[in-house]
């Protein structure tokens, strides 16, 4: 008996964090056997720098849709490790610009080829099944549905009169 599937949707989001904290395990994992020092908390942020390069702990708090706070305790993190600086904006003092140190850069490197890799291993994961091969778009429909309304507006409309 699996109590995630009996239970219908009653626990979406607890099936969604199972399966979540699941496939980051597995990455985790694969960080380790590589020998990489990177930690998967790291990844939103060393992955839009990549992409993007310098960026306002702002711009990362709206690309990524995290809070402000928690991506300035992200950039703190890795600021400690020696991996990211996080400075003044020249034409604007009250921002911070984030960007890679000289081993950030270098870890960057490092874990590049790992995320090919993973890309390639998740997307012949959702070949699998015809089911998956548009999860990331479902999950992007489930995000844009919620952004409209959330849980809580659609509760509190079913309950009043």
């Amino acid at each position: 008996m699996d109590v995630y599937k009996d239970s219908g949707y009653l626990m979406l989001g607890s099936r969604l964090k199972r399966l979540s904290e699941r496939i980051l395990q597995d990455v985790a994992a694969v960080y380790k056997q590589q020998n990489i020092p990177f930690e998967i908390t790291w990844f939103p942020v060393f992955f839009q720098l990549d992409r993007r390069g310098n960026m306002s702990v702002t711009e990362l708090s709206e690309t990524l849709r995290v809070t402000h706070p928690a991506i300035v305790q992200m950039v703190d993190k890795l600021v400690g490790h020696g991996l990211v600086k996080s400075e003044k904006d020249p034409g604007d003092g009250r921002k911070r610009i984030v960007c890679f140190t000289k081993k950030g850069q270098r870890l960057l490197e490092k874990v590049k080829p790992v995320w090919q890799m993973l890309e390639h291993i998740m997307e012949g994961l959702m070949q699998e099944n015809e089911h998956l091969l548009n999860f990331n778009e479902t999950l992007g429909e489930l995000e844009r549905a919620l952004d409209k309304k959330d849980i809580l507006s659609r509760l509190n409309k079913s309950i009043t009169p």
